[in-house]
């Protein structure tokens, strides 16, 4: 009898158990907690959108984009290397007095090469696709910035291949800073059509002088502090500093200008001075302008890998003349300016 009320029981207790309620769980394991299912926002990028490369348009084919990807990275190298001449020596360097004055500003000056060296690429185009039909119809043009059709694309043309030299030829062939033209090199090139854009001009870096003697003349002018955001001017110092620091160490190929003493520029004594440098002479050696010339015309700058002939100055110049090709642009009055 007493078995038989045991059984019983536990035959109640398990019909109480199967009615309790079966409690839905969440998780595999009663006791993990509740999972949080607010999603986790993304880290912070400052550097999202940098661009670290110049993009170059698909209408270049694969020599083309080659050479011009190799033409930007030395134009990178020449603004890198005149930043840096700058940030160690300031307006110390003879070679920054001469370009930008005695009493030039550093800082204006390091940041524009900066733009070139290090800033944001992004916005900034090339191409070989002559969209303005400038290439195909303009003899002698070698690319040009398209202006108010596309402030931020340059168009570089078929004559630029066959004409840039690398910035290894820095100092060869002829060539002297005073002389030849910076875009006779890829690298000075396209510094210079790098400053027209947008993106790395911001449209304040532009033309107030050409040429070496214009440059010379505007840095002691009362205008000197425009001489920073002058596009020739800073193409030729990061020319000449390269020239200097790299390419002849200690010796650069500044040369004689041309017709410095008749050229209607009216340089003062102390300029005059200073642009006359022989092709063998240190920048800190400034001789006069009688044994400059002689020293041009007798001597030729020997380097321990080559001996580079000192031409006349007509003869370089008029090679600088006849390889560079030209870069054209129209500016927003139409007013068209080729260099």
């Amino acid at each position: 009898m007493r078995s038989s009320i045991l059984l019983a029981g536990l035959c109640s207790v398990g019909i109480n158990a199967a009615a309790l309620p079966v409690t839905q769980r969440d998780t595999p394991l009663s006791f993990e907690p509740e999972t949080d299912q607010t999603p986790i926002p993304a880290a912070y990028d400052w550097k999202a959108g940098y661009v670290s490369e110049f993009p170059i348009h698909s209408s270049c084919n694969a020599s083309e984009r080659h050479e011009l990807a190799r033409g930007l990275e030395e134009a990178v190298l020449l603004a890198q290397h005149a930043k840096e001449h700058v940030l160690i020596h300031g307006n110390n360097s003879e070679i920054f007095r001469r370009y930008f004055g005695a009493a030039g500003p550093v800082g204006p000056v390091i940041g524009w090469y900066d733009k070139i060296a290090t800033a944001n690429r992004a916005g900034v185009l090339f191409r070989c696709d002559d969209p303005d039909r400038n290439c195909a119809t303009q003899e002698g043009w070698a690319g040009h910035w398209r202006g108010s059709n596309a402030s931020s694309e340059t168009v570089i043309c078929p004559l630029s291949y066959t004409t840039r030299w690398p910035i290894e030829a820095m100092c060869a062939r002829g060539f002297t800073v005073a002389t030849g033209r910076t875009s006779n090199y890829w690298a000075g090139d396209l510094m210079h059509r790098l400053y027209h854009t947008i993106p790395v001009g911001e449209g304040i870096v532009d033309h107030h002088a050409d040429g070496y003697n214009g440059c010379v003349e505007l840095a002691t002018g009362e205008n000197h502090t425009i001489a920073a955001s002058n596009s020739a001017t800073l193409s030729y110092f990061a020319t000449e500093v390269y020239a200097y620091d790299i390419s002849i160490p200690g010796e650069g190929c500044l040369g004689k200008p041309v017709g410095e003493e008749d050229d209607g520029h009216g340089h003062g004594a102390s300029s005059s001075s200073t642009a006359i440098v022989s092709s063998t002479a240190t920048v800190s050696s400034v001789p006069s302008a009688t044994s400059s010339a002689a020293a041009v015309a007798s001597t030729a700058s020997v380097n321990p890998t080559r001996v580079i002939p000192a031409p006349s100055a007509t003869s370089s110049a008029a090679e600088a003349s006849s390889t560079a090709g030209k870069e054209c642009h129209t500016h927003d009055d139409g007013t068209l300016h080729c260099v």
